[in-house]
């Protein structure tokens, strides 16, 4: 069979991890074809891993959806290259794709962004400028009516997210399958590490309003007066960095720019513990590969962590900074509190879904999609089991 994989509109974050990941879980069998649109960032992501002789990769040397005539050319680009190989089925990772192939497609969602509009900071946003309202309200509104008029079938990655998608692009539920995010199958579980005199939280984030970035500066700065010996590392473009940390001192936070998955592992493994005061995610692969890697989480007290973490995360009130200070003193100065949370991370990584067993029932839904002749044949599909 003959697959499409859309990674054209991949730019940044955890889309680009998941990206990876089940490529090279399906790199490994040579059940079927593989044709991947990639953007220019997400190739420069995925250049470095030699990929089989059945990936074919093309690169989008522009943003498809910045204006009228690039969006139309992708769409009689991706078109040709749908025609052209006899593409049983598209799957676009994470959409909308602005695109509607003309033959079966399934398009991932895990904007919590758009998805849960009346969480706090989006409310906190609105307050702040009425155009940005408006603009959200219609970007919104856009988005979710693209996202069902593209697709046949939905992946989500929480239950939570799968209610959600269901009200507010009125799409039925039975539509939308529920498969979890996991950790990247190329780390590592961390070995022995003796007590450091600086203790080091690692939060890996491209920069979005959400990742209450702006907060963790004020954290640094109290640390800083406090003189608590820790360090941040972030992973945010050097602008945006300087913007947000420039009265920082490099004595408590270091910016190590953009990383592949294979530097990144690296830095999981000098860290001492993941810190993450984002105020807005569906399901963080962060979290799962601090879980498998075995470093004790800090993390927002926020219904989309308890959810997954349990009591895997020692929790923190991401709008107080100074709970998130006190929080750190708490684990700095607890080692069996940090070797309590690790075993626990542990049991609770069995919760979810291995690298291989998400990309497994993903090309399920795919290829099951691909057999049905018609657009309209869905419900049929409601009955697909893992």
């Amino acid at each position: 069979m003959v697959l499409l994989i859309n990674l054209s509109n991949l730019q940044s974050g955890g889309g680009l991890q998941v990206a990876a990941s089940l490529l090279r879980e399906w790199s490994k069998t040579k059940d079927h074809q593989y044709h991947i649109l990639c953007s220019q960032k997400c190739n420069a992501h995925l250049q470095h891993i030699e990929w089989p002789e059945h990936f074919t990769f093309y690169t989008l040397n522009y943003k498809a959806n910045k204006n009228p005539i690039n969006l139309n050319k992708f769409k009689h680009w991706a078109d040709h290259i749908v025609k052209q190989n006899c593409v049983s089925a598209v799957f676009t990772v994470f959409g909308p794709a602005f695109w509607k192939p003309k033959v079966a497609h399934l398009v991932g969602f895990a904007n919590g962004f758009y998805l849960f509009n009346d969480a706090t900071i989006i409310q906190e946003l609105h307050k702040k400028k009425i155009i940005r309202t408006i603009n959200y309200k219609l970007n919104r509104k856009l988005i979710l009516r693209q996202l069902k008029a593209e697709a046949q079938l939905y992946w989500v990655e929480t239950i939570s997210a799968q209610k959600a998608l269901a009200n507010a692009a009125t799409i039925p539920i039975e539509q939308i399958h529920v498969i979890s995010n996991t950790y990247d199958s190329n780390l590592k579980p961390r070995t022995f590490q003796a007590a450091k005199e600086v203790f080091t939280l690692v939060y890996p984030s491209a920069y979005y309003a959400h990742k209450n970035f702006e907060r963790l500066a004020k954290l640094i700065l109290k640390l800083q007066e406090a003189k608590i010996q820790v360090k941040f590392r972030l992973s945010l473009e050097e602008e945006i960095f300087q913007q947000l940390f420039k009265t920082c001192s490099s004595v408590y936070v270091e910016n190590i720019g953009f990383q592949n998955h294979t530097h990144l592992h690296q830095i999981y493994h000098q860290a001492d513990a993941l810190f993450m005061p984002s105020l807005l995610e569906t399901f963080s692969a962060t979290l799962t590969e601090a879980m498998y890697i075995g470093l004790p989480i800090l993390c927002a007290q926020l219904e989309f962590n308890t959810t997954l973490c349990g009591q895997a995360a020692l929790y923190f009130d991401p709008y107080n900074v100074e709970d998130m200070f006190e929080k750190i003193k708490l684990l700095i100065t607890n080692p069996d509190m940090q070797e309590q949370l690790i075993e626990k991370g542990k049991q609770q990584l069995k919760t979810f879904d291995s690298p291989q067993s998400r990309a497994t029932k993903l090309l399920h839904l795919l290829t099951t999609l691909s057999k049905t002749k018609s657009n309209f044949y869905v419900w049929n599909l409601s009955c697909i089991k893992f």
